[in-house]
Order: C-alpha cells, then sequence, then structure tokens
C-alpha cells in the first residue's frame, strides 16, 4: 500500500542502526586475513631488505685482500727498456704488466696470456671524503668479463687502500677499468701491477 506523500508522517532521519559489535576476542573473518596479510606483508618487506644489506656487505668485504690464492714467487724478471709515459709498460712473453693513473679511467689496451693473473693495486685518496675504489676487468669492446672484479675498497678520507686479487683469465686483449665512486669526482694516483 502506497501513502500519498501529503498523508505521511514526518519523521527525524536518524540513519541505519549500527551493526552490532563482534564478541570480544573474535575478529571478523576479513579483519583477521587483513591482519595476517598485514604481519606476512611486513615480514617479507624485512626478509628482502635484510637480503639487500648483506648483498651489499659481502660486496664490500668479500672481495678485500685476497693474496693467499698465488704465494708462489713470480719468475724472475727481465730487464726491463725504456717505457713511455701514460702506457702500459710490459715485460716480454708472460712478464709483469704495470699500469698507472690518476682519478677514474680505462687504461690503453693489454694482452694476457691464459690462466691466472694476480692484479696489485693501490690507490691514495686525497680528497676530504671517503670513497670506494673499484676495478673491473674489461675486453677490448668494453664488456665485463665474468670473475673479473679486481678491486672494490672503501678509503677513508686520505686513506690508502691496496687490494690483491688473483683472476682466471682468458688469452688476448684486455683493459681496466677503474672507478672512484664518492659524494665529489675524485683524483688519486693509483697503480695497478699485473703479474701471470
Amino acid at each position: 500500500m502506497v501513502v500519498p506523500q501529503d498523508q505521511r508522517i514526518p519523521t527525524e532521519d536518524t540513519g541505519a542502526p549500527p551493526p552490532p559489535p563482534a564478541p570480544r576476542g573474535q575478529g571478523t573473518r576479513r579483519g583477521r586475513r587483513g591482519r595476517g596479510l598485514q604481519i606476512a606483508g611486513i615480514g617479507c618487506g624485512g626478509l628482502i631488505g635484510l637480503f639487500f644489506l648483506l648483498a651489499i656487505v659481502g660486496a664490500l668485504i668479500g672481495d678485500r685482500d685476497s693474496s693467499t690464492v698465488q704465494k708462489e714467487e713470480p719468475p724472475p724478471k727481465e730487464k726491463k727498456e725504456e717505457k713511455t709515459p701514460e702506457k702500459k709498460e710490459e715485460e716480454e712473453k708472460g712478464g709483469a704488466v704495470e699500469l698507472s693513473g690518476n682519478g677514474e679511467q680505462v687504461t690503453e689496451p693489454f694482452n694476457l696470456s691464459g690462466g691466472l693473473a694476480t692484479f696489485r693495486s693501490s690507490y691514495q685518496n686525497q680528497s676530504q671524503s671517503s670513497r670506494l675504489f673499484h676495478i673491473t676487468l674489461i675486453d677490448s669492446n668494453g664488456n665485463n668479463l665474468p670473475g673479473g672484479l679486481v678491486a672494490n675498497d672503501f678509503v677513508p678520507e686520505g686513506g690508502t687502500a691496496q687490494p690483491s686479487k688473483g683472476v682466471l683469465v682468458s688469452a688476448g686483449e684486455h683493459r681496466l677499468n677503474v672507478r672512484v665512486f664518492g659524494r665529489y669526482p675524485s683524483e688519486g694516483p693509483w697503480t695497478v701491477t699485473i703479474e701471470q
């Protein structure tokens, strides 16, 4: 039955009554699942954050001094010929390659024979803040080589890094990509001696 508008009794609009509260200790099914998902999300996020933190710390200290890889004495060096500045210095047949520079750069190409090569580096941080001294072995086309992380050392302001690492290399022409990471561009002398 429909009551005409003018015959209706006016009432106060109070809205719908609120739903009855859930018994204590028992949330709704949807509320419990939402809380569980929230806790699971926080836990997964924490594990992922911990994983990244461990990866960063491992990268910073995992590739530190590894001079114990080769304890043999290098073969006796032959008399060196006159060397040209700002270029690589090579001795004949399997001798040492000596490279030097200042700040970030990619070195001139040099040849290595296949097998174990020991990279002995030195870097003097001349800046007013800490730096990360980072060297990677690259091929003649500029591509990073697998296992070619030669140095990755934290150097405090005014400090010196002297990392050493043995790397298995293939025969052929190579280069080094020398990087110095910090807040501002950094200079500082570095040297790398490669022995086979």
